[in-house]
């Protein structure tokens, strides 16, 4: 992650509420890792681009209730499940549709999402982009119907991921690792989808720690006028081996952090390549900060994280309820101070919204 990224992320955090932790959490971005998610992958020509206004080929992205469009594609090179001169209609995330021009040719990752009866466009580069193409280089020495155990490297010769291929679908286990080295995702594929249990680590000696040693020197604040150290406790006993405070803007931010521990971050079981069972996202202290089900990649069932109140010390919220077929049914809002209930509000009920 670029220290720029790092900025933009903790201005994004504290405009929201949220509270930003000592590692880096990003998902992972290897090419592996996208042509394993993938369910189509080809370079095409643009023969059709949608109109926001265009109702008969556009949509409404049902995750955020934004309207894209569909882009119509004929298939010039197959990479993965496609056939050449293939015509498909497919949906575009919201914000990528300004990104496709009619008659122009681009490589294109394409994966099904619940809910959908159409393919969506998730990762779509023009091949006239040249930073695009170098980074997806590996790609193109993945041969269609690939068997065999497959290990990727990135630019600086680091291991990025590795598995195993079968007839070009992802089998058994696989492992996606930070730029740093260290392990960052793990999880077993069958007959090409996702299966079991999945973990995801924190970073503990990723770029983002580079920033943190260069708050501790002053070279950031002298760098960029912000991220000014306040206090630096290197006496931490157990998982933690330095305790940072330091300043952004008007904000003051504490974080422990430690060197070559994993640690962590979010676990997710899967079937059939959807989301079924539990998955639960976890603080640096090995908590539990969030714990929602889902049935067929629908939420389902009893749901509950805590949120940091900003500006209120000691003081923490627990949203809990209750979801049907991927609809929130009952939630209230439980408030602690200092680990001791002291206020209950009752949001939704029944599906309906409380007063």
């Amino acid at each position: 992650m670029k220290i720029h990224n790092y900025l933009f992320i903790v201005l994004l955090l504290l405009s929201t509420g949220e509270s930003l932790l000592a590692c880096n959490t990003s998902e992972h971005h290897s090419v592996s890792n996208h042509y394993n998610h993938a369910q189509k992958i080809f370079e095409g020509k643009i023969l059709k681009v949608g109109k926001l206004k265009q109702r008969n080929f556009s949509f409404v992205y049902k995750e955020t209730g934004i309207r894209s469009i569909f882009i119509k594609v004929e298939v010039t090179k197959n990479l993965k499940n496609t056939t050449v001169k293939e015509q498909l209609i497919i949906g575009v995330m919201p914000g990528l549709y300004r990104d496709f021009e009619l008659g122009e040719t681009y490589l294109i990752y394409a994966n099904a999402k619940k809910g959908y009866d159409f393919l969506i466009c998730e990762n779509g580069f023009s091949l006239k982009n040249e930073e695009a193409m170098h980074l997806h280089a590996f790609l193109w020495t993945i041969p269609v119907e690939h068997t065999g155990y497959l290990v990727e490297y990135d630019t600086a010769g680091r291991k990025w991921a590795e598995g195993k291929l079968e007839n070009g679908l992802p089998v058994g286990e696989w492992k996606y690792y930070a730029k740093s080295g260290e392990l960052q995702i793990k999880g077993s594929y069958q007959h090409g989808e996702e299966t079991g249990q999945w973990i995801y680590y924190y970073h503990t000696i990723d770029d983002t720690y580079a920033i943190l040693s260069q708050i501790v020197s002053g070279a950031y604040y002298q760098k960029t006028g912000t991220y000014q150290l306040l206090r630096l406790d290197s006496n931490q006993t157990g998982m933690y081996k330095n305790k940072l405070t330091y300043t952004v803007g008007e904000d003051t931010l504490t974080e422990s952090f430690y060197y070559k521990h994993r640690i962590i971050a979010k676990q997710v079981w899967y079937q059939n390549g959807w989301r079924n069972g539990i998955e639960q996202r976890f603080d640096e202290q090995g908590r539990c900060i969030s714990y929602y089900q889902f049935k067929d990649d629908a939420l389902e069932g009893e749901y509950w994280e805590t949120q940091v109140i900003r500006g209120a010390e000691n003081v923490h919220l627990r949203v809990e309820g209750y979801y049907r077929k991927d609809k929130k049914y009952h939630e209230r809002h439980l408030y602690y101070e200092n680990d001791v209930l002291s206020k209950t509000k009752e949001i939704l009920r029944d599906g309906k919204v409380l007063p």
